[in-house]
C-alpha cells in the first residue's frame, strides 16, 4: 500500500530539476561572454526558463495542496482524500488514465518535469493528481490502460466532469 501525498520533496523535485538544468545552461556559457554583458545575458534566461514555470508550480500546489491518494495493490482499490473529500475506487471503476506532459524537446525547459494524470471513470467523471502528488517515473500504472498526452504548457484546468 503506497500512501501520496503533495510534500515539499516533490515540489523540490518538480521545480529543481529544471533549475539545475538552467543552471547547467548558464555555467556552460558563462565563460563565453565577458563581466560587462552578464546582468543582460541573466535577464533573458531568466524571463524565458523561470518565468514560465512559475504558473505550473502554482497551479499544481493548489491543485494537490490537500490530496491524498492511497493506492492498495493488493486490494486493487484507490482512496483519494482532499480537504472535505474523501472516496474509495476500485481499479475495475476506473476506465483509462490520461498522462499529460510537456511536448518531447531536445531543449532544457524547466517546465518539462511537471506531469499530471487524469483518471477517467466509468460514470464520466474524472479526478486530476500532479506530479507533487504521484511520482510518474516510479509508480506502476499497469494495472489501467494508461494513454499519454502532450501539451506544450501543462496546466491543469477544472470543468464540470471532474471530481476534485
Amino acid at each position: 500500500m503506497k500512501h501520496l501525498k503533495c510534500t515539499i520533496e516533490r515540489q523540490v523535485v518538480s521545480a529543481g530539476v529544471g533549475l539545475m538544468l538552467f543552471g547547467l545552461l548558464l555555467f556552460f556559457t558563462a565563460g563565453l561572454i565577458f563581466i560587462q554583458g552578464m546582468f543582460t545575458f541573466l535577464l533573458v534566461p531568466l524571463f524565458f526558463f523561470i518565468i514560465p514555470m512559475i504558473p505550473i508550480h502554482i497551479n499544481y500546489f493548489i491543485q494537490d495542496y490537500y490530496k491524498e491518494l492511497i493506492i492498495d495493490k493488493g486490494l486493487k482499490t484507490i482512496v483519494l482524500k482532499d480537504f472535505e473529500f474523501k472516496r474509495k475506487f476500485t481499479f475495475d471503476e476506473i476506465v483509462k488514465v490520461e498522462i499529460y506532459s510537456m511536448y518531447s524537446t531536445t531543449r532544457p525547459v524547466p517546465w518539462k518535469f511537471y506531469k499530471y494524470a487524469k483518471f477517467f471513470l466509468a460514470d464520466g467523471k474524472y479526478f486530476v493528481i500532479t506530479s507533487f502528488v504521484l511520482d510518474f517515473k516510479n509508480e506502476d500504472l499497469s494495472d489501467f490502460i494508461v494513454v499519454k498526452q502532450e501539451k506544450f504548457y501543462p496546466l491543469v484546468y477544472k470543468d464540470k466532469n471532474r471530481l476534485i
